[in-house]
């Protein structure tokens, strides 16, 4: 009677319902991790290098790690990297720097982020996502030095 049961047991197929597509979930992570680490770059901005580093890496432990499963059934060397990534940007925050190099780094890890997201699959029921908002760069601006100096009073000594 077990063998037969076990055999029974053994044969049946679960039925081949496709699962749910990990998209929309995805993106909207993505988004999210996006306005948390232009808002520590922000604060690495104004001086708080400390606050920075910890809200990277908060970002990291509540948007992205949630999705690395996801994420590395389309390319597992990619979030190996972003993994990495993370966590020197995290370093990065957390002393002086020059401030192109810090918004190209957070540029380049947000972009691997969303480049990955992008080649999940659509949801069919969820509707369309919002267009994306236009990202600003930061502008640096910086004086040429001085090269002439105006004197005033008698600096000849006449």
């Amino acid at each position: 009677m077990w063998p037969i049961l076990l055999m029974l047991v053994a044969c049946e197929r679960p039925t081949d319902a496709p699962p749910p597509a990990p998209g929309g979930a995805a993106r909207d992570r993505a988004l999210a991790l996006r306005t948390q680490v232009q808002a520590a770059q922000n604060d690495w901005s104004a001086g708080q290098r400390k606050l920075a580093s910890r809200k990277v890496l908060a970002a990291y432990a509540t948007e992205f790690e949630p999705m690395e499963e996801t994420l590395r059934t389309i390319d597992a060397e990619a979030v190996l990297a972003l993994e990495y990534d993370f966590g020197r940007l995290s370093r990065s925050l957390a002393r002086k720097g020059q401030p192109v190099t810090v918004n190209n780094a957070v540029q380049d890890v947000l972009g691997r982020v969303d480049a990955l997201v992008a080649q999940l699959p659509q949801d069919p029921a969820a509707p369309a996502p919002p267009p994306p908002e236009e990202v600003k760069p930061v502008t640096v601006e910086v004086a040429p030095p001085k090269t002439e100096f105006t004197t005033y009073g008698d600096a000849d000594g006449k």
